[in-house]
C-alpha cells in the first residue's frame, strides 16, 4: 500500500476539493471568500508554514462560513 499526502480544503463539514499542494488550495479559498475579506486572510507563505505535514490544519473564519485547510495522508493500493 502506498502513500501520499493531499491538501484538503473544507467549508464547514463539506469538501469543496483535495489538492496535490497548498497553493491550490489556497487559491480557490481566496476565490470563495467575499472580495471585502480578501485582506483578511492570512497569506499563502503563512499558510504553507503552517500546513506541511499530514495531520496540520489551518481554520479561517469569514462571514460565509469556516473554511480549513488540511493535509491528510491518502493511502492507495498498489497493483
Amino acid at each position: 500500500m502506498s502513500r501520499k499526502v493531499v491538501t484538503i480544503l473544507k467549508k464547514e463539514t463539506v469538501i469543496i476539493g483535495v489538492y496535490t499542494n497548498n497553493l491550490a488550495a489556497y487559491d480557490q479559498l481566496h476565490n470563495s471568500v467575499p472580495f471585502h475579506e480578501k485582506d483578511e486572510l492570512p497569506s499563502y507563505s503563512t499558510v504553507n508554514r503552517v500546513v506541511r505535514a499530514a495531520g496540520n490544519i489551518k481554520a479561517f473564519s469569514t462571514s460565509v462560513g469556516v473554511f480549513t485547510i488540511q493535509k491528510n495522508t491518502l493511502f492507495k493500493k498498489a497493483f
